[in-house]
């Protein structure tokens, strides 16, 4: 037993190694993984090894040197210079490129004078005996293998304890490089050319596989296309000896996952024939022939699933048609069923020459009973259809004409025995899940912590050992889950009324949803959910689905009018629309407005409208990408909207402002304006300035007043009307990506809520809005009692957050980040009472786009620099300088009799302020939905509130861009360092930009992406 498990210890640490290489090969392409999507595409990785990667995912992004912190995308490392003039026979004299494994250099081989492509092991593994076995050991199939396709070795050796492997130089270009050209309509390739090609891969793999060695990673990018049209196949780093000489275990897959026959990916015996690289030479070819791969999806759940179980099909609409007979080849070679595949790599090479022949094929299309089958199987639900019962009624007259009753019988009882498997196979799930499900949420919850805070020892200590024991636990899982999907399909195939199926099959993603559930995976949640109600007909699992939960609600004081709104993603409601979470009435939306559409929030009524108000349209406009004309004296009337310049379409002042700056054509630019009603004008002139033109936007127009709006009154006694009406002067307006739209209907404080999220509005005249989050609605039995806050508790601009169960409780923050004029403001009241301020001026702030370091003028004061906007926020402030700000509000408020404290936002208020998403719009990342770097054409500085999507639940903005934000909880186990939150309008990485802080710094360091909001403890609560 010890000597198995041993081999078994031995076969662990290879796939380990092998994966860590394939991780490095995917950040050295410029491709940098989030360890944990990288986990989850593997089906969970052992914990040493996802501390490894953890720590090189680090150290990639910079958090290892603090003062350097920037967003970056991974690069290869540098090629400028060269480890060594001469190894050997050969002289070096440059660099093309690397991977995870090696470095790859062009060299001389001196003594005959030849040009060759040198690999060499990295100098950091070349300690690891795994990474040295795993680069002998392509050295040593590449050795034995001949073949006109297959890039040759010229000498292996190893010089100054540096292994290095010599290659015929491979000009050319990869074959994904050229599917990618023929995709975007770069370059297009004959139909015969492209299946010339993988026809001579696939004779390459059989003389591969003739010779004993499977590749195992056959995909595009392993394929070189040589200027001559040859194809060449490369990278035989995760060959594996079929005599045994090396490689992993079957069950552990290590390759490219979209390229992966659906046996190693259930984990199943490895044939020992290379039939997965003829599927995996199959997806080649379908891609090179449609453009994409056969099975794509929003997550990796997805894609595995239908890898597993769909069949693959070409899309009648191809540019180029796919002949019949290809298609028919392609679909043979991806056969589900390796008994089914074609037997050798030679046999498809055969058929492929075949179709470039027009010679008949040997592949041979589905019979009619298996088509009748998988139509059967693929829609159980149109069973009841009249074409549905004939098909039926077809298959069961072939079924009682072409097999004997004894046959029939006996696939009954295998396809019974099959079910009873896949039975035993769910409870031995469900046991495993039972067992380790507490050891489950504590992991996830110490894994969530990871970014935001240091772990103490003994935490460190129980998340080894947790992850440890569960490790193995969750990979048996996924055998198990999908080894009995597969026995419920082949029990379909034999008897397609089988009782049962259904029912378990049920069960199985039920099973699978809860473990997803604990282990914190919202996209396998959402996945496997889906899978439930697809094939759940009698709603048996509804109620556990929606974990239907009663909710009251109560004020303080009493007699206060709810609304509920739901959480979720605007894409679920309106098809193609932008993926981000938006407030859903329990009621549906109003019949007269667009769900996706933008609104102004009404922040300070006047006339007739009141705060929370909405206005929907200014002058027939929409709010969203539209630029309006506010004062004229020409012949564009007030509220027209500027269409296009020069015909390029303006959407905001900053795109304008952009097309202002490049000079003008003779007789000066074209400006092209609409009217609601459709009328144009078109003016020409060199500026518009010049046309004694002042344009906003909707909000800038809408705030001027005296101008038609439509309005939703979503803050009036009566909610739920839209109407016409002039504007009047005196609004306060902010733009909101998602509105809360009020239905009369829906005011009530008791309800029966579904799993999910909710977002509680309180209403109570004198008394402030309260918005109250609940995270999931099937916390048992809530009877939260809100209290409600008279009128003026809040400062202005502050605004109140409060999350049932969070550890936070109520707390009141600024909605937008201090701005660049009120710290002015701070820093001309230290000059004024005589003290230092320089040593709080914004720094660091050298960008010629922020406008440069801030100066005194000639009596001594600040003032922003020639450029710089006071409604920019302040950036180029430590962490001391705001808490010295924060500080200085606090002494204000108590020189005027207030005891309101303020304060830096904490970790906790941080999180819940932004919701306690992934982002603050939900699961998904857009540079246009905040201030990044690529928010607009040139990165500069701006307003806050300028970017409605980044707008929490409680209408708290610029939480995910603008400026990376001072947070007042430590980073890690120093004391002088503090988290930021945040990405800003410097950066671009999408890990800077997620809700929790994974980000920090030295309190006394700034950067020009620095800045900071308070919150506030109003004088009734501060101490």
């Amino acid at each position: 037993m010890s000597g198995t498990h041993e081999r078994g210890g031995e076969h662990a640490d290879e796939a380990a190694e092998e994966l860590f290489d394939a991780y490095l090969d995917g950040a050295l392409a410029g491709e940098l993984e989030d360890p944990e999507e990288f986990s989850r595409r593997h089906g969970g990785l052992h914990a040493d090894l996802r501390r490894r990667i953890e720590v090189f995912h680090r150290l990639a992004i910079g958090k290892a040197t603090p003062r350097t912190r920037t967003a970056t995308r991974m690069r290869p490392p540098s090629t400028d210079g060269l480890p060594f003039e001469r190894l050997g026979d050969f002289r070096l004299l440059r660099p093309l490129g690397g991977g995870g494994m090696g470095l790859v250099y062009l060299a001389e081989q001196e003594p005959l004078g030849r040009l060759v492509a040198l690999k060499l092991i990295r100098p950091e593994l070349q300690a690891r005996a795994r990474a040295r076995a795993r680069f002998r050991r392509e050295a040593e199939a590449l050795a034995r293998l001949r073949h006109p396709n297959i890039v040759t070795v010229l000498a292996v050796g190893e010089e100054r304890g540096v292994l290095y492997l010599a290659m015929e130089l491979a000009p050319g270009r990869g074959l994904n490089e050229i599917q990618a050209e023929i995709a975007s309509g770069e370059t297009t390739v004959p139909l015969t050319e492209s299946v010339r090609w993988i026809a001579d891969v696939a004779r390459a793999l059989h003389h591969a596989h003739g010779q004993g060695f499977v590749h195992r990673d056959v995909k595009p990018s392993n394929i070189r296309i040589g200027p001559d049209g040859r194809p060449l196949l490369l990278d035989f780093g995760l060959a594996r000896d079929l005599e045994g000489s090396g490689g992993t275990q079957s069950g552990d897959f290590v390759g490219s996952p979209a390229y992966a026959a659906p046996e190693q990916l259930r984990g199943l015996e490895d044939h020992g024939d290379g039939s997965g690289d003829v599927y995996a030479l199959g997806v080649t070819l379908y891609q090179t022939l449609v453009g994409r791969t056969p099975f794509e999806g929003q997550t990796v759940e997805e894609v595995l699933e239908k890898i597993l179980h769909t069949e693959p099909d070409f899309p009648p609409d191809l540019a180029v048609p796919v002949p019949r007979d290809l298609e028919l080849v392609a679909k043979t070679a991806m056969e589900k069923d390796p008994r089914r595949r074609y037997p050798t790599a030679l046999a498809f090479a055969e058929d492929l020459e075949a179709v470039l022949e027009l010679r008949p094929i040997r592949a041979r299309a589905p019979g009619v009973l298996r088509r009748a089958r998988e139509l059967v199987r693929r829609r159980p639900a149109g069973a009841a259809t009249a074409v549905t019962a004939l098909i039926a009624l077809a298959v069961l007259v072939i079924l009682f004409t072409l097999q004997e009753r004894s046959t029939r019988s006996e696939a009954r009882a295998d396809a019974s025995a099959m079910v009873a498997r896949a039975r035993g196979g769910l409870e031995a799930f469900e046991t495993a899940l039972a067992d380790t499900g507490e050891q489950e949420r504590v992991i996830a919850s110490l894994n969530r912590e990871l970014e935001g805070r240091f772990l103490e020892p003994e935490e460190d200590r129980l998340l080894d050992r947790m992850e440890d024991s569960v490790e193995d636990v969750r990979r048996e899982r996924e055998r198990i889950f999908h080894s009995s999907l597969d026995l419920l399909e082949r029990a379909q195939h034999l008897d397609p009324d089988v009782a049962g199926v259904d029912e378990l099959r049920a069960e199985l993603h039920l099973v699978r949803w809860r473990a997803a559930r604990i282990e914190g995976d919202t996209a396998a949640e959402a996945f496997h959910r889906e899978k439930v109600e697809l094939v759940d007909r009698t709603g048996l699992h509804q109620e556990e689905l929606q974990g239907v939960r009663r909710l009251v609600l109560a004020s303080d004081p009493p007699g206060a009018e709810f609304r509920l709104f739901r959480c979720e993603s605007l894409a679920r409601h309106v098809p193609g629309a932008e993926p981000r979470r938006v407030h859903v009435p329990l009621d549906g939306w109003p019949a007269d407005v667009a769900p996706d559409a933008w609104a102004l929030r009404v922040l300070v009524g006047a006339g007739t409208l009141a705060a929370e108000d909405l206005i929907l349209s200014v002058a027939g406009h929409p709010i969203r990408d539209t630029l309006l004309v506010v004062e004229t004296e020409g012949p564009v009337r007030r509220g027209a909207r500027l269409v296009s310049v020069d015909g390029e379409p303006v959407r905001d002042l900053f795109q304008l402002a952009g097309l202002e700056a490049e000079p003008a054509p003779p007789g000066g630019r074209a400006y092209r304006f609409g009217s609601a009603r459709g009328e144009e004008t078109l003016l020409h002139g060199e500026t518009v300035a010049a046309l004694g033109l002042h344009l906003d936007d909707a909000a800038g127009l809408a705030e001027e007043g005296a101008v038609r709006a439509r309005v939703f009154r979503s803050g009036a006694s009566q909610p739920g009307l839209s109407q016409e009406l002039l504007l009047p002067v005196g609004l306060s307006v902010r733009p909101t990506a998602a509105p809360l739209y009020r239905l009369a209907s829906s005011g009530t404080n008791e309800h029966e809520l579904e799993r999910g999220s909710y977002l509680v509005v309180a209403r109570l005249a004198g008394h402030e809005e309260r918005r109250s989050l609940i995270k999931d609605g099937t916390q048992t039995l809530l009877e939260p009692t809100l209290r409600l806050d008279p009128l003026g508790t809040t400062p202005p601009g502050f605004v109140p957050v409060h999350v049932l169960s969070s550890p936070s409780g109520v707390f009141r923050i600024q909605e937008r980040e201090v701005t660049s004029a009120e710290y002015l403001a701070f820093l001309n009241d230290l000059i004024d009472r005589g003290e230092d301020a320089t040593r709080h001026a914004p720094r660091n702030a050298t960008s010629p786009a922020a406008g440069g370091h801030w100066s005194r003028n000639t009596s001594g004061r600040y003032e922003l620099p020639e450029g710089w906007h006071g409604d920019w926020p302040a950036f180029g402030v430590s962490f001391v300088d705001a808490s010295a700000y924060a500080a200085w509000r606090t002494e204000r408020a108590r020189a005027s009799g207030s005891r309101a404290r303020f304060s830096l936002p904490g970790y906790d208020q941080w999180v819940d302020a932004a919701a306690n998403l992934p982002f603050v719009w939900g699961e998904r990342f857009r540079p246009k939905w905040t201030k990044s770097n690529y928010a607009r054409p040139v990165p500069v500085p701006e307003r806050g509130c300028s970017f409605p999507i980044d707008e929490s639940s409680f209408g708290v903005y610029d939480l995910a861009g603008s400026l990376s934000e001072w947070i007042d909880s430590p980073w890690g186990a120093n004391e002088r360092m503090r988290c930021l939150g945040g990405g800003s309008w410097a950066f671009a990485n999408p890990r800077f930009f997620r809700t929790y802080p994974g980000n920090g710094n030295e309190i006394d360091f700034t950067m020009d992406s620095f800045g900071f909001r308070l919150v506030v403890t109003p004088e009734d609560e501060a101490p």
